[in-house]
């Protein structure tokens, strides 16, 4: 549609932005057309037209590529619009500026590879084959977006440890996962950094996962972090959660030296590779030092087939909405950050991934309800009543503050292991202030 629009207007495609350059200088514009073509003549004006160049834009026509394989053409068809829509945009709005030729070429044969083309048309292939069958709207949108692999209120369980030898309280584990299941949560999410899944040695991270996935047994969906500061444990992990029959994998950008670009894509696309499961690429600043811009997820998930999901736990509302439209709807995005739940859902989130239903899960429950409901006034107060509490257990650290209410509820959960300390007792009397106010509160 894009290429056809820029067709009729008589202008050549400009490459002047960065994704779009393997195209720079390999698309080819024919304005004049001699007349109506007739037999084989329409072939050779093309051909004589393209000549050594893989695109040409037709004017009032729109547009033809070439490749050596039918996954090059799958992907520079695509791109020849995507490229054409950046430009009508930025016609609509000054002057197209170019790109500093060195660095377009640059990049033009650095994307231009087989590797990146087989990759990329995996991704769309994955994209078409999640998407159920489209049909365009009178405004010739499309209708049935697709349904995300997870949705709704996800809850972290902590990992229990006995406050008298240490070791995971699988017992405990169990009870609690069972609770979480019982009260109705979508999913569970085992052994992310509220699982203290950094601080288990390698047989305990395997008897945690194994304990909670037998647990829930196939009711809900379960999503497994995997993280770890060295690709090959984080691959181990993956295949240990594959085999315990996890429904997805989590995979934090772990990390003690700064990685670059390509160093990450390595590391998602190895673990990724290391199983048939949907991977969730979870972005946590504040946890891994690492921060994931929208921009980056999008490049990673396109050359990684099983990358469906984002965890986006920055706190920046604006990049839900950044991520959907820049990976055309392709990634679902979840909210990672307890008290911007309302603002994430309201941009396109998912679901929710939290620890606070160890605690409240009907509030967490009733929150989503009402959101999907459209109910807006109901939404709003029950987050009214929730947010204490919420910017409470992330301001003291999700699993000495989850610890510390399941104790005061009755459900110990013993202490979180070392370097953590227990919440102070002035923390906990605030949150079992916190607590009974929320209980309190009508539902």
């Amino acid at each position: 549609m894009h290429t056809a629009a820029l067709a009729m207007l008589e202008v050549p495609l400009v490459v002047s932005q960065m994704d779009t350059t393997p195209l720079y200088d390999d698309c080819a514009f024919l304005k004049d057309w001699p007349g109506v073509p007739v037999g084989n003549e329409e072939g050779e004006i093309i051909s004589a037209a393209l000549g050594d160049k893989r695109a040409i834009l037709l004017a009032h026509h729109g547009q033809l590529v070439t490749g050596a394989t039918v996954e090059e053409a799958c992907n520079l068809a695509v791109l020849i619009e995507r490229a054409a829509r950046l430009q009508l945009l930025a016609m609509s709005a000054g002057t197209v500026q170019p790109l500093p030729p060195e660095l377009a070429r640059e990049a033009h044969d650095w994307t231009s590879t087989a590797r990146r083309d087989q990759a990329n048309f995996a991704y769309y292939a994955r994209r078409a084959l999640r998407q159920p069958p489209r049909l365009p709207d009178e405004r010739g949108a499309d209708l049935m977006p697709t349904a995300p692999p997870l949705s709704g209120v996800i809850a972290y369980p902590v990992t229990p440890f006995s406050p008298t030898t240490g070791e995971p309280d699988l017992t405990a584990l169990h009870h609690l996962t069972t609770e979480l299941v019982d009260s109705g949560c979508h999913a569970v999410a085992p052994l992310g950094s509220t699982g203290e899944s950094a601080y288990l040695q390698e047989h305990e991270w395997d008897a945690v996962c194994a304990t909670t996935l037998q647990t829930v047994a196939g009711r809900v969906p379960t999503l497994v972090g995997v993280s770890h500061w060295s690709t090959e444990t984080t691959v181990r992990r993956a295949r240990v959660a594959a085999h315990n029959g996890a429904t997805a994998i989590m995979v934090l950008a772990q990390t003690y030296w700064k990685l670059t670009q390509d160093e990450l894509e390595q590391h998602f696309a190895t673990v990724a590779a290391a199983t048939d499961l949907p991977v969730m690429l979870y972005n946590n600043p504040g946890t891994s030092g690492v921060d994931l811009i929208p921009e980056t997820v999008v490049r990673i998930a396109r050359s990684i087939p099983n990358l469906t999901m984002v965890k986006e736990s920055s706190g920046d509302v604006a990049r839900f909405r950044a991520i959907r439209e820049m990976s055309d709807g392709a990634l679902s995005v979840y909210n990672g950050n307890n008290p911007v739940v309302l603002d994430a859902f309201r941009s396109g989130a998912a679901g929710w991934c939290t620890a606070a239903p160890c605690l409240v899960p009907q509030w967490c429950l009733d929150l989503y309800a009402a959101v999907r409901q459209g109910d807006d006034a109901r939404a709003d107060i029950l987050l009214e009543t929730l947010l204490p509490f919420l910017e409470f257990i992330v301001g003291q650290g999700l699993p000495r503050a989850i610890k510390a209410g399941l104790d005061l509820t009755g459900r110990p959960a013993g202490p979180p292991r070392p370097p953590l300390l227990p919440l102070p007792q002035t923390e906990t009397e605030e949150l079992r202030k916190l607590l009974e106010r929320i209980g309190s509160a009508p539902v």
